[in-house]
């Protein structure tokens, strides 16, 4: 009886410890592929990701993590359904739950089953009250409802749990617009100029008249669309307005070429514009558009050609203001100058008729503005006594005088020497000036004689009011 008793006790035990081996042994296998599946993901593997994690659930079935992780690279291969199966067993465990309900709502939403997905989401936000995300996919759920009062109070809800989330501004107006009755203009607005451009377009369509085979609804988009500067999507609907029959459009030519232009398409943004052109000449700011994407794209030379079509429009001085790119005709000149290579050698000063005289701005002693008429004839720089005394030019008993030739009558006066005279970027030092008294010319503070001017090949343009020093370096 006794050894009976003693043999089965030893037969138990033996019995038990190989149960407990193959328990320990099958948790161990569902760990190690659990493990390997989690490495996979990382890399970007889900289908064998997927495989392991399978098989670790058939080693170890309520392995919770392994479900939930199954759930998830379910939903990145599309397979919602299977995704929804697993996702549900990782629910029923605590740790995992929040989790799980936030994948298992996104499942249903791809599977249509938006009153389960609404649930999901509901689970997963008491589970995790303070994970913004799972609020925000819910806010957009309600939304595709039209349930815009909900979706505005869960954004609202969102901006108190994080006040400094990243696009805090936008769900700002989103909320505000979602509380508007009828508030389809201003969502398209609000969604479009954050690059919502699906949603965008929904609310668009139910504002203004949408028809896929008229090119002015394209047109019109497109346009809407680069306002709110999305230049990509306006680039895409102003190209199918292109290609439709809108090529000689100028908003759609002259609207691809700003697109292209901000999406770093240079040489797409050079062919609209210069068809934009085309269709309207005088738009001169296209020149300098094309100036600046010409000296990008390393094409100096053809950039300083652009400005020069402008420099010399017909009626510059208006073409040269229209652009709100350069004050006046010098400094347009001076940056064909830079793009040539040439702005150490010239420059090119307006003039300002004075009955007979040709007024330009000068700056003494580099700081003293004046007004010289320019006068090849004159030997000598002359500047009046009014500004010798601003200039603090002594005149004593001591200065020499010379004699000069003026209006085809010779006068005498102190010759003295000037430290700097500049004439736009070209600026002459020490001098040889006289100084006279220049009351019989009002208006005229010297004449701009040989003694500067010697230094350059001087060129009038007179229907341009224009004045060309080039260097001469003699």
């Amino acid at each position: 009886m006794k050894q009976g008793l003693l043999i089965a006790v030893i037969v138990g035990a033996m019995l038990s410890g190989t149960l407990g081996s193959g328990c320990n042994s099958s948790q161990r296998a569902a760990k190690k592929a659990y493990q390997q599946g989690l490495a996979l993901k990382e890399q970007g593997k889900v289908e064998e990701a997927a495989q392991q994690f399978s098989r670790a659930i058939e080693q170890q079935p309520h392995y919770a993590k392994a479900s939930l992780e199954l759930g998830i690279v379910l939903c990145a291969l599309h397979d919602y359904r299977q995704a929804a199966k697993h996702l549900l067993r990782a629910a029923e465990d605590e740790e995992t739950s929040a989790k799980a309900y936030a994948f298992l709502g996104y499942a249903y939403e791809q599977l249509e089953r938006v009153t389960l997905a609404q649930k999901a989401y509901q689970q997963a936000i008491l589970k995790a009250p303070h994970s913004v995300d799972i609020y925000l996919r819910l806010a957009d759920l309600l939304e595709t409802q039209g349930k815009r009062q909900e979706t505005s109070a869960l954004l609202e809800q969102v901006l108190t749990l994080k006040p400094d989330i990243e696009n805090a501004a936008y769900l700002k107006e989103r909320a505000a617009a979602l509380r508007q009755p009828e508030s389809f203009a201003a969502l398209a607005d609000v969604y479009i100029r954050h690059g919502e451009i699906a949603r965008g377009l929904t609310e668009y369509q139910r504002v203004f008249p949408w028809d896929d085979h008229n090119p002015d609804t394209l047109v019109n988009f497109g346009l809407y669309c680069l306002e709110r500067d999305q230049f990509a999507t306006a680039a895409d609907y102003l190209q199918q307005a292109k290609d439709v029959g809108r090529r000689e459009q100028l908003e759609v030519r002259a609207g691809l070429g700003v697109a292209y232009e901000a999406l770093e398409q240079p040489q797409k943004a050079l062919e609209e514009y210069r068809a934009a052109l085309q269709l309207s000449p005088t738009w001169y700011v296209v020149y300098v558009k094309l100036a600046q994407l010409l000296e990008q794209l390393g094409q100096r030379t053809e950039a300083a050609q652009e400005l020069e079509t402008l420099f010399y429009a017909s009626d510059y001085a208006a073409a040269i203001a229209s652009t709100e790119w350069f004050a006046n005709a010098d400094t347009l000149w001076a940056e064909i100058l830079r793009l040539r290579g040439e702005e150490t050698n010239k420059t090119v000063v307006q003039f300002t008729p004075a009955g007979q005289y040709m007024l330009v701005n000068a700056l003494l002693n580099q700081q003293v503005p004046a007004k010289l008429h320019v006068e090849q004839r004159a030997t000598y720089t002359i500047l009046s006594s009014e500004l010798a005394q601003v200039l603090g030019i002594e005149i004593t008993a001591r200065t020499s005088e010379m004699r000069f030739e003026l209006d085809g009558q010779t006068y005498a006066a102190p010759l003295v020497n000037l430290p700097s005279l500049k004439i736009g970027g070209m600026e002459v030092r020490n001098i040889p000036t006289l100084i006279w008294n220049l009351s019989e010319y009002p208006g005229i503070d010297g004449f701009l004689g040989m003694t500067f001017l010697r230094h350059f090949q001087v060129e009038i343009k007179e229907q341009e009011r224009l004045v060309v020093l080039t260097k001469t370096y003699s």
